[in-house]
């Protein structure tokens, strides 16, 4: 009774979910307190998922390189209208220099992911920026892109280069102001079933690696705990998110741009 009692209560919270697994199942996990209750994530996984029939939807674009010796996250983030309510459909790509399968904490994972193609390999010890420019730009040619979202830090090259050939593109910056809107957005998409994703074991571990921080306004932004815990897939969907929810009625993003107290990263 005890037992059902504790899984009960992991079901519904996420912060508690990863200590049951890890107390009573005996599971690693990634984060202790983890932001997202991942059985829900994990329901919102459709294998059948096709990026090309989403073609004539609109689509952001969020980059995040964060270290170039090690993972980076590109995701294609679509929306559509479904009975008056909106949608959300995250296809991720994560790129990784080829040296990271030997010198990475995480070299055994991503060697196992890259061989099943969750992860592009690219050569040499660190993200070549051109290859990802070029993968962007290709973009357009199946899927309606209204605008790249990337974080100024590492990314800034890339952005200036694809407005070069007539991409849209938006700096993001890492900031509560920024991220509490699309953190709070994704918390209820995700609830109530309007967020859906493919099934990418890539994305799922980042998933539950992300610790939601609060500060005294109770707005939150997405942490890790420890440096081989990466969360680049999701800060790149958050960056994507946010500027989707840019501009609409029932968005308070513009009002917590503007706000002066809002603290960085």
């Amino acid at each position: 009774d005890y037992l059902e009692a504790q899984v009960a209560s992991a079901i519904r919270s996420p912060v508690k979910q990863n200590a049951v697994l890890t107390r009573h199942f005996n599971q690693w996990v990634g984060a202790r307190a983890a932001w997202l209750n991942m059985e829900t994530w994990n329901s919102a996984a459709d294998p059948s998922l096709d990026i090309a029939d989403f073609s004539d939807q609109p689509c952001m674009v969020g980059l995040d390189l964060a270290v170039r010796v090690d993972i980076a996250a590109r995701i294609s983030l679509f929306w559509k209208d479904i009975g008056g309510v909106r949608h959300y459909f995250a296809f991720p790509h994560f790129y990784l220099p080829e040296d990271s399968l030997i010198t990475a904490k995480n070299a055994k994972m991503y060697a196992g992911w890259a061989k099943s193609g969750y992860i592009h390999l690219m050569d040499g010890g660190e993200i070549g920026l051109a290859e990802v420019q070029d993968d962007i730009l290709a973009l357009p040619e199946t899927q309606h892109v209204n605008e790249l979202v990337y974080d100024p830090w590492q990314s800034s090259q890339i952005a200036q280069e694809v407005r070069k050939e007539g991409v849209e593109a938006v700096e993001y910056r890492n900031t509560v102001a920024n991220l509490n809107p699309p953190m709070r957005e994704m918390e209820g998409a995700l609830a109530s079933g309007r967020f859906h994703h493919p099934g990418n074991p890539v994305f799922d571990w980042m998933a539950s690696n992300v610790v939601a921080k609060s500060d005294a306004k109770n707005n939150i932004f997405p942490r890790k705990e420890r440096e081989e815990s990466k969360i680049d897939g999701i800060v790149a969907l958050l960056f994507a998110m946010g500027r989707a929810m840019h501009g609409d009625e029932n968005s308070d993003l513009d009002d917590w741009l503007s706000d002066p107290l809002t603290m960085n990263i």
